[in-house]
């Protein structure tokens, strides 16, 4: 036990640094801390960055913070404020504006008159044609009906375990909303197909693609969600309180700004696809991989007259 107990201590004061570096890493991937340079902030022009706004340098092909990237920008160089105001896109097709229809209740799947929204795409706008996602959604001005199928050949090899803690880690949905371009605040919506749920609230700032995370606003209205599963597909039925976006009604003719986003396979698997509504590499930046909070990717859908 003696030599055991010695052989920890010689593993463990040999290779530190890179234990605490593994350990750093995996929990910025949870987003339970941020990775940052030990000279942040210096007059070498380093910055601080979390694992939501990493550059280039630090992802590997598939939009992933690689372990033991180098997070600090070159000598004399600039901010990463700096570094957005010339984002570079990809130049494929822009998504068709989903149409949300005002009526009183969720919309129903029989009734072929209200259209699927447009297909959800990989995050570099590229089709994934593995599964299909259909999404419909409704508002009676007050409340957002959404009702989603994440078609799936097997189901029961879904990620569920991470549940209400960190849903977007199995297979599941995120719903974004933003009031408009001049919103202080954004909402997060994460709910797992195996039916764990949370909601984040978010405050602007000056980073484009990350949030600052806040606690929720006094009379925010906890979302209503079921989930049901059969041998094709998962099927989400949720209602979202758009009083939340700082929106006391909505009418024909409105918008507010939106993405969805199917985490097939949970986000750290070799199985994940990380499909969006609108694409981040099409409407916000592709140097800068995957990433949700981008808020340039945030785009209209539109409201219109039931049957229109």
């Amino acid at each position: 036990m003696v030599a055991l107990f010695l052989v920890f201590i010689l593993i463990f004061s040999v290779f530190r640094s890179q234990i605490a570096e593994y350990a750093a890493w995996a929990l910025a991937m949870t987003h339970e801390i941020s990775l940052s340079d030990d000279n942040a902030g210096s007059k070498a022009g380093k910055i601080t960055i979390t694992a939501m706004e990493v550059l280039p340098s630090a992802l590997n092909k598939t939009g992933k913070v690689t372990t033991g990237a180098k997070l600090a920008v070159a000598s004399g160089g600039s901010a990463l404020s700096d570094y957005f105001k010339h984002p570079v896109t990809s130049k494929l097709p822009k998504t068709q504006t989903p149409v949300v229809w005002f009526t009183n209740d969720f919309p129903e799947w029989s009734n072929s008159d209200l259209r699927i929204f447009p297909s959800l795409r990989k995050f570099d706008g590229t089709l994934w044609n593995k599964e299909k996602t259909e999404i419909k959604m409704t508002t009676d001005g007050k409340k957002l009906f959404i009702i989603c199928r994440f078609y799936d050949k097997k189901t029961q090899e879904a990620i569920t375990s991470h549940g209400a803690a960190n849903p977007w880690q199995d297979d599941g949905i995120e719903i974004f909303l933003m009031k408009d371009r001049k919103s202080e605040y954004y909402c997060q919506y994460g709910i797992s197909v195996g039916g764990g749920g949370q909601t984040l609230y978010y405050k602007i700032t000056d980073k484009p693609n990350a949030g600052q995370r806040t606690d929720l606003a006094k009379g925010f209205e906890l979302p209503r969600f079921n989930v049901d599963e059969s041998r094709e597909w998962f099927e989400f039925e949720i209602k979202i309180f758009i009083s939340n976006i700082g929106i006391d009604s909505l009418k024909p003719g409105d918008t507010l700004l939106m993405q969805i986003v199917r985490n097939y396979r949970g986000q750290q698997t070799p199985e994940s696809a990380g499909l969006q509504l609108f694409p981040v590499y099409i409407y916000g930046d592709n140097r800068l991989g995957l990433g949700n909070h981008d808020r340039r990717a945030f785009q209209p859908v539109m409201i219109e007259t039931a049957g229109k």
